[in-house]
């Protein structure tokens, strides 16, 4: 299966972008319902599915349109990530347990 979605992304590159955009606007989108909700006074369902699909739409059209500033973001911010994360592990850092209240 994997095999087959890698192929058809491999031919259909802005498949993935649209199929990303789509999902990060539904998280989106369920973040930015709570806040309509107390704006906007109508059925909760409606809003609910006007607010996802809104977002869906705004925030596909921009994966697509800004393919390469996505994927130079996205692999800009992963690469920081690991260099943080190899580090902390180097240091012994990521073993601490930040939230650790003092003994009294």
């Amino acid at each position: 299966m994997g095999f087959i979605v890698a192929i058809f992304v491999y031919f259909y590159p802005t498949f993935m972008n649209t199929v990303i955009g789509l999902i990060i606007g539904y998280l989106f989108g369920n973040i930015l319902y709570n806040f309509t909700l107390k704006i906007f006074s109508m059925n909760p369902v409606t809003l609910y599915w006007v607010t996802i699909l809104f977002c869906m739409i705004v925030v596909m059209i921009f994966a697509v349109s800004f393919e390469s500033m996505i994927s130079i973001v996205a692999t800009s911010l992963l690469g920081a990530y690991t260099a943080v994360r190899v580090y902390t592990k180097i240091t012994s850092l990521g073993t601490l347990n930040h939230f650790r209240t003092v003994p009294r």
